[in-house]
């Protein structure tokens, strides 16, 4: 039952999100400058529905048994998991729209016919099409943690009784973790502050 809540929470904020936008494209959140997915903002839209699952499926649990005397906490690590990618999206935006607006980068424009194949490839590819392996990297760690903690939040939800767990926390992510997952983003941010393209010439511009 709290799955299936938690599950219906994360369908109704879709069909929120899409009413509001008039857009029902999960990509299309996740849009980059060049019109593909955005690794960064992927990772970021991941997580959030990860917690907001994670959360929802909690509060349901207590609900069952009429425990709403308060919300559950968020563990500290688990912000940090959220602001880590929320730091990761805003400063691959905030440099890759800095190289735009200086000239040293040029985002190619997918054709139309292969605008399926570069949406499904965009998230683990450079602009060129060949693999990224900060993105691979990033993408990897972030859906291993991820795994690891649903697998906590489905744990602790089974073993929930009143007497010995009241989940009044989100189970949190261990330290060991946050730090392959902060090398990972900094290995992605750092690879992103350091590669530009050559702006190309003006005939060659669509």
């Amino acid at each position: 039952m709290p799955y299936l809540v938690g599950l219906g929470a994360v369908v109704g904020l879709w069909i929120a999100a899409g009413v509001a936008t008039g857009t029902w494209s999960i990509l299309k959140y996740v849009e980059g400058a060049d019109g593909r997915p955005s690794t960064s903002k992927f990772q970021w839209l991941f997580w959030t529905m990860v917690v907001f699952f994670a959360y929802t499926v909690l509060y349901a649990a207590r609900a069952r048994y009429g425990y709403l005397d308060e919300l559950p906490a968020i563990p500290q690590n688990v912000l940090l998991a959220m602001g880590f990618s929320a730091a990761t999206m805003t400063a691959a935006k905030a440099i890759t729209q800095s190289y735009l607006n200086g000239g040293k980068l040029k985002k190619p424009v997918p054709h139309p016919e292969d605008k399926k194949a570069t949406a499904a490839s965009a998230l683990v590819n450079d602009d060129d099409g060949s693999a990224d392996l900060s993105k691979i990297q990033m993408l990897g760690w972030t859906f291993l943690i991820a795994a690891i903690y649903l697998s906590r939040v489905v744990q602790i939800v089974g073993a929930y009784n009143l007497r010995d767990n009241d989940l009044t926390s989100l189970p949190d992510i261990d330290t060991a973790l946050m730090v392959l997952m902060g090398l990972g983003h900094g290995a992605y941010v750092g690879k992103k502050a350091a590669t530009t393209t050559p702006p190309q010439p003006a005939a060659e511009r669509v």
